[in-house]
């Protein structure tokens, strides 16, 4: 089977030996769609079209498989499944990466902000462990999307107690406060002043909310 999606606001499925269609296309986008892919096991496509939204639906049927996926504030340019199926990533040209749940159309996390122009182009790895995207600004970008977003880390603040938290004011990780003034913070790469630059190695920081009961069975120990 070949997928294809096209600026008359239908998916359509193909059969890839004959080249003739299979079934009816696929009807619900409201504009054109841009980007289409086959979940792993070929039950499911994924659609992005420029009406903003993602769609599922059903590749045996065509019928569309829950609501539209609504976040992105600007065309849809590219989508693909995870290899497990049960994730469905999304690029846009609102400059951002999102991850879905395929199955309850469900936003995980935040966005993915750093490319400074449209996304044109997502993936998954592999492993599943990361997204990558490509971008008009020339870029590619490399996520991991099991653990902290970048703009969680880009956006953080440092607190006089020796915590960094993250852009919504919430724990990221803590660090001794007395090397908290060198502390690189954001997209900073040189500081200078009375203080010894210190940067922190975040390659396999793990953001969620176990460090919750370190710290309550921490201060039950003291």
């Amino acid at each position: 089977r070949i997928v294809s999606g096209s600026w008359d606001e239908t998916v359509r499925v193909w059969d890839a030996e004959t080249g003739q269609a299979v079934g009816a296309p696929f009807q619900g986008h409201s504009n054109w769609v841009t980007s289409v892919a086959f979940s792993p096991d070929g039950k499911r496509i994924v659609s992005g079209s420029s009406d903003n939204t993602v769609q599922v639906w059903d590749a045996e049927t065509g019928q569309a498989v829950g609501a539209p996926f609504q976040g992105h504030s600007n065309w849809v340019t590219s989508v693909a499944f995870s290899p497990d199926g049960k994730r469905i990533v999304s690029g846009s040209k609102d400059k951002t990466v999102r991850v879905w749940d395929a199955e309850t159309g469900q936003a995980v996390g935040a966005p993915f902000q750093g490319h400074s122009d449209e996304v044109t182009s997502v993936a998954v790895s592999p492993d599943g462990k990361r997204v990558i995207s490509g971008s008009e600004n020339k870029t590619v970008q490399t996520w991991n999307h099991k653990n902290v977003e970048r703009d969680h880390v880009s956006l953080s603040v440092k607190s006089e107690n020796g915590w960094i938290l993250d852009s919504r004011l919430q724990r990221l990780f803590w660090v001794p406060p007395h090397i908290l003034p060198g502390l690189a913070a954001g997209r900073a790469f040189l500081i200078i002043g009375p203080f010894l630059t210190t940067t922190v190695d975040l390659s396999n920081f793990v953001y969620g909310e176990s460090w919750v009961q370190c710290e309550e069975r921490t201060e039950t120990d003291d």
